[in-house]
């Protein structure tokens, strides 16, 4: 069974990660268990707040294992947080042979990927969405919401595109982001960690641009011209061309709903690839949102913080959440094939 486990975490790693940070780490104990820890120094310090991206992460990889140990005939029993005096450690999974059916979701483990083109617009068909609903139906506790109405769509893509203004307007946060970017495709393809250039999607001039934009003082003095404006109305017109957006809600907001946010937004991502469509994780506004209502410090300027709090109430407003918690938000189209996307490390 040892050889088969590490088949299946060698496909389990291809969960999605912030920044493809892929924070996790695994220990094989007995032939059948597994010890899954967790790495949140991997994952941006600004925005894990309460480890939630790195939780959230760690849920994608489990709903993988699932899924991949359906395929070798075995079942998982997850025992989630067994030591609680180390939170890193995740989950111990235990391997069990089981004339087990495999998952229909096997196949498109490796083919998921992000796709952060300008998506057809065009609507989903009723089946599609039916199926997408349908995919998150027995992850304990999440629900997920659409929204397809045009303009509400509009108002909520310029809501996330709050994310690349801030970013762009605070020094901390500019220079974390630049930081982990990848820019050769030789460190992707070796599954370093980091969001790969080309998986942005930009004009091959823009891809030369951006290697300025790294420098803080450029981009103070292009600033003072409304680039970070600029800059955030161009990525809402990219958001906003999608067939519908979504959003993972739950009533809690501790660990365990983290876990359960990424594994039902797992199966609703391999479900999209499965039916032919592209998807992009657009979180960062919630998670800004999360740093803003924890972080009382100055970490953030008045403005950023009313510009923050008022992008986080229109989107809670508009998916009517009511005293659910937002944990992901995505848009889902039509994009074709993504021009790149960003490889893994070996479990191993």
């Amino acid at each position: 069974m040892d050889n088969q486990i590490k088949q299946i975490l060698n496909l389990a790693v291809w969960a999605p990660s912030g920044d493809n940070s892929q924070p996790w780490k695994f220990t094989i104990k007995n032939d059948h268990e597994v010890i899954v820890e967790c790495l949140p120094e991997n994952d941006n310090p600004i925005l894990n707040v309460d480890y939630s991206g790195t939780y959230i992460a760690h849920g994608a990889l489990l709903e993988n294992i699932d899924i991949a140990a359906s395929h070798f005939g075995l079942k998982t029993i997850v025992n989630l947080f067994p030591d609680q005096s180390n939170q890193n450690i995740v989950a111990a999974i235990n391997f069990f042979d089981d004339d087990i059916k495999e998952d229909s979701l096997f196949d498109f483990i490796t083919k998921r990927c992000t796709n952060r083109k300008s998506y057809k617009k065009r609507p989903l068909t009723r089946e599609q969405e039916f199926k997408l609903q349908k995919s998150i139906q027995n992850i304990e506790s999440v629900d997920v919401k659409f929204v397809s109405d045009t303009e509400d769509m509009k108002k909520i893509a310029a809501a996330f595109s709050i994310m690349e203004r801030v970013a762009l307007e605070n020094q901390e946060l500019h220079c974390l982001f630049f930081n982990d970017i990848i820019w050769d495709k030789k460190t992707n393809d070796a599954g370093g960690m980091g969001l790969y250039i080309k998986t942005m999607e930009l004009p091959l001039p823009m891809q030369y641009f951006f290697r300025l934009l790294k420098h803080w003082r450029f981009v103070k003095i292009l600033n003072k011209i409304g680039f970070s404006k600029l800059a955030a109305l161009g990525n809402a017109k990219v958001y906003a061309s999608s067939s519908l957006i979504g959003a993972i809600v739950l009533w809690g907001s501790d660990k365990n709903d983290y876990i359960f946010a990424g594994r039902g937004m797992q199966r609703l991502w391999l479900t999209a690839t499965e039916l032919g469509l592209s998807l992009q994780l657009v979180s960062g506004t919630v998670f800004l949102g999360k740093k803003a209502q924890k972080d009382v410090s100055d970490f953030f300027s008045t403005k950023h913080r009313a510009q923050i709090t008022k992008a986080n109430k229109l989107i809670s407003d508009i998916f009517k959440t009511g005293n659910q918690n937002i944990h992901m938000t995505f848009r889902i189209g039509y994009g074709g094939n993504p021009t790149a996307r960003a490889a893994r490390l070996p479990a191993d």
